[in-house]
């Protein structure tokens, strides 16, 4: 398994903390009772069955289980960051396919899983983090600057370590909406924005969170640039990035 394998397995284990606190509206103790059994033992042979079908083809088995997983973490990534069906369907190269087309992809698991955890729709769950994150979302034109949203999180003042900080809950509603306001951005810089991100102001966390946010959504290089601020930049001056180094590496993993 590569190196960035395993670093993508780990923060991604980490932002979703295997806590579905904040994915899924809790069910009622008669639920509980009547159903939670049988349903955790028929998705855990479902699961098993699509990460075997996933791995069929592949010649390494250990690069063959790590893409698999790293597939099935990013449907819960992207549940929890509010990712639209769209763009999840765009990441997933599976745009313009429809009916069997689409039914037909080996990448389609994938997108049905996400729509069954997401109702279908985006930012389909009701919950309290939920609510902060469409409340940012809807503050100004744009959405609360995420850097803002950092400061209101209280992270900025955080005297814990950076390794501990991003195990935090808030640290991981940040990333959250980091990502949904990021795939906003996205859409409006191809227009009209020149947006950029002054790294020296931010965090040395809030500048991995956002490096790895480019990385999982798999932003073009161009993308990445402007927001550093690096656009037009020779090539040397581009290898002398570490945050723009960092996530070619990232992305490329």
């Amino acid at each position: 398994m590569r190196f960035y394998h395993v670093a993508l397995l780990a923060f991604l284990a980490l932002v979703l903390g295997m806590d579905t606190r904040a994915a899924v509206i809790e069910p009622s103790d008669a639920e509980i009772s009547k159903g939670t059994t049988l349903e955790k033992k028929h998705h855990s042979i479902n699961n098993r069955r699509l990460l075997r079908s996933t791995m069929i083809g592949a010649t390494d088995p250990e690069e063959r289980d790590a893409s698999a997983l790293v597939k099935w973490l990013q449907v819960e990534f992207w549940v929890r960051a509010g990712v639209s069906k769209v763009n999840v369907k765009k990441m997933l190269g599976l745009e313009g396919l429809k009916g069997e087309a689409l039914k037909a992809s080996p990448k389609y698991k994938y997108y049905e899983s996400y729509k069954q955890k997401t109702g279908g729709g985006h930012l389909g769950m009701d919950d309290a983090e939920t609510r902060q994150v469409r409340m940012w979302l809807d503050n100004g034109p744009h959405g609360l600057p995420t850097h803002d949203a950092w400061l209101t999180l209280g992270l900025n003042a955080n005297a814990m370590s950076s390794k501990k900080l991003v195990k935090s809950a808030k640290y991981k509603t940040y990333v959250r909406y980091a990502t949904a306001y990021d795939n906003r951005l996205f859409q409006r810089i191809k227009t009209v924005d020149d947006p950029k991100i002054d790294i020296g102001e931010l965090h040395p966390a809030e500048v991995e969170a956002h490096i790895r946010i480019w990385a999982m959504t798999e932003r073009p290089d161009w993308y990445v640039q402007k927001l550093l601020g690096l656009e037009s930049k020779s090539r040397a001056e581009l290898a002398a990035s570490k945050e723009y180094q960092h996530f070619l590496k990232m992305k490329s993993s």
